[in-house]
């Protein structure tokens, strides 16, 4: 395989991933986008379950490719403690 073709291949995973990502956040950001906060200094808390821990919040974009990041301080924790 020549050095082209691997960087054809990279393009191609690279596209795919940030495909994913703008899917992910139709579906796990778009639908409570009504309540999270307007202010980007205000935190916006995840705290996954399952394999919800592999997805990378912060990296996650919308239709304009504006990452979570940019709109919002995200923390993520691995769980409530009481």
């Amino acid at each position: 395989m020549s050095a082209f073709d691997l960087f054809l291949q990279f393009l191609t995973l690279f596209q795919i991933y940030f495909v994913e990502l703008r899917k992910l956040h139709q579906l796990l950001i778009e639908p409570i986008s009504e309540w999270l906060p307007d202010n980007p200094e205000e935190r916006v808390v995840f705290i996954p379950q399952g394999d919800l821990f592999f997805v990378p919040f912060p990296a996650l974009q919308d239709e304009s490719e504006t990452h979570l990041i940019e709109q919002h301080t995200i923390l993520t924790a691995s769980s409530i403690q009481v």
